[in-house]
């Protein structure tokens, strides 16, 4: 009975050695190191349309179990705009026992522009109209064509069933968190008064020009119809009549006869309008076509 009762208690003895030796193995075999991530550079500079190879480009990460784990890094996140349209990129590192290490990389854009908007109509509409932002569109170079997100502030509100002019503010923001605005005069027209005006045609109705760099307006004019006549550009610059009946009148109109308002400040960035009028005395009344140009300098 004695050496029995000898026999379990070195069983036991055994038993627990071995599940001591056992833990120990486990417990030192396992990694519990994250690995280690190096970079060649904390910032780099990319082109608007890279992805994440040229993102991470010069990083690396290793793991004491795992050794080279660098197939296993990912972009995280990247910040909004800060000083400079920087923004911050944080990576991520994994090994296999589902470590993680992060670090994060300055990004600076080597090609990076504002959101930019287009216009092919002017902004004039007919009394109740329920569109109002018209053929008004806006492109990025980070997200593509934006013109989905465009929104117009609600500081301002345009009477549709109220002929007049109204100033009002669209505006855009990008997936960086650059908000460009887009300050205007928005025209409602009665119809009924429009047949006898005349109509002024320009080749944009949006342009960006850089700042210090001003544009001739009178350039922007393509064609005006007046009295029923289509007076179109020629290559010197004046609109003539194409096909003039015997004894026309008024055959061709030269800058002269356009009332051109330009107040844009070409030396300061910002949002301007320049304003087209002309009038037609050949009627019983005279009546007064106009249209404006919306100019940004930047």
């Amino acid at each position: 009975m004695k050496k029995l009762r000898i026999l379990g208690i070195v069983v036991f003895v055994i038993a627990a050695v071995s599940f001591g030796y056992f833990k120990y193995e486990q417990i030192n075999s396992k990694d519990n190191q994250a690995p280690v991530i190096t970079m060649d550079a904390d910032s780099v500079e990319v082109s608007c349309q890279a992805g994440d190879e040229e993102f991470l480009k010069g990083i690396t990460a290793k793991d004491s179990k795992d050794g080279d784990v660098t197939s296993s890094l990912i972009v995280e996140s990247i910040s909004n705009f800060m000083e400079n349209h920087t923004r911050n990129m944080t990576v991520v590192a994994f090994d296999s026992d589902n470590h993680a290490t992060k670090a994060t990389r300055k990004i600076a854009y080597t090609d990076y522009t504002a959101p930019t908007f287009s216009l092919t109509e002017p902004l004039r509409f007919a009394m109740n109209t329920q569109d109002i932002m018209g053929t008004l569109t806006c492109v990025d170079v980070l997200d593509g064509d934006v013109t989905g997100k465009i929104k117009m502030s609600s500081e301002y509100y345009v009477q549709a069933d109220t002929p007049g002019e109204y100033p009002m503010v669209y505006q855009v923001a990008n997936s960086a968190g650059d908000v460009q605005k887009l300050p205007v005069t928005v025209e409602i027209y009665d119809p009924s008064k429009e047949a006898q005006k005349p109509l002024i045609e320009l080749s944009q109705y949006l342009v960006y020009t850089p700042t210090g760099t001003a544009i001739d307006p009178w350039s922007y004019v393509e064609q005006i119809t007046m009295g029923g006549i289509k007076f179109q550009r020629g290559e010197d610059g004046v609109l003539r009549d194409p096909n003039p009946a015997e004894k026309q009148e008024c055959t061709a109109i030269t800058a002269d006869e356009v009332q051109i308002t330009n107040q844009a400040d070409f030396n300061t960035p910002g949002t301007y309008e320049i304003l087209y009028q002309i009038t037609d005395d050949s009627g019983k009344e005279s009546v007064t076509g106009q249209v404006r140009l919306i100019v940004v300098v930047r």
